[in-house]
């Protein structure tokens, strides 16, 4: 039993991984910005917007930073454990892994929420439809991996 609830924590720890760091620039960095430029356009924002909509991912960013830098420790700690076989050591940093994560999703759900309330109601609506075409597309590609 003991064995499982180990292993369980060691697949959960790994799926909490995947999870955006905002650990700064890396080989996708130029990607943030064509994202930015793509979603300005596609929902017409106001000079006006697009410098808030700046302001308000930098002030996420840089509130992620020091929680970003603090997950890659605790994974780095995670994979020394694994490889210790330390089951309270995986335990513990695979909690702490999880709260690092929740606090870096609050985060950005708090950036997108001040941004989303910058807009105007077509703009609103506009995103909606960009979101629903975005999970359509990946429906499409995870049902052609499927087959």
């Amino acid at each position: 039993m003991k064995i499982k609830n180990v292993v369980a924590t060691v697949l959960i720890a790994a799926g909490v991984t995947v999870v955006p760091t905002f650990a700064g620039p890396g080989r996708m960095a130029s990607g943030h910005g064509r994202h930015m430029g793509r979603m300005s356009a596609a929902l017409s924002l106001t000079d006006a917007q697009k410098a808030n909509a700046k302001q308000i991912f930098e002030d996420s960013k840089r509130e992620a930073q020091p929680i970003a830098e603090q997950m890659r420790q605790v994974r780095a700690d995670l994979e020394v454990a694994v490889k210790e076989n330390n089951a309270s050591a995986i335990a513990s940093l695979s909690t702490r892994q999880g709260q690092l994560a929740g606090q870096l999703s609050e985060i950005r759900s708090r950036g997108m929420a001040s941004f989303y309330a910058q807009l105007t109601p077509e703009q609103k609506a506009k995103a909606a439809d960009l979101k629903q075409g975005r999970e359509n597309r990946f429906e499409k590609r995870r049902g052609d991996r499927q087959q």
